[in-house]
């Protein structure tokens, strides 16, 4: 995984406002024999759950190319790699 991270905003971690972006690029297709967005997300949600469970403010969105997330007002699909 190629990870690259952004902060805007300014003060501590725990000041309310601020805001941290992630950014994890899978590096891999999601196709028919390797569903890339269902491993993620994990049985039954499994996955997004634990992470929720120790950030409960974070926000979770798997985006990209076959990701199945539509965006914008056109309900689009980014064009980034997933």
């Amino acid at each position: 995984l190629k990870r690259i991270a952004s902060i805007g905003g300014g003060g501590s971690t725990l000041t309310v406002g601020r805001r941290c972006t992630c950014r994890f690029f899978v590096g891999l297709d999601d196709g028919p024999e390797f569903s890339v967005c269902k491993r993620l997300i994990g049985p039954r949600g499994v996955n997004m759950k634990s992470i929720i469970a120790e950030v409960p403010d974070a926000k979770i969105r798997i985006r990209g190319h076959t990701s199945g997330y539509l965006e914008g007002p056109a309900h689009e699909e980014s064009p980034e790699p997933l």
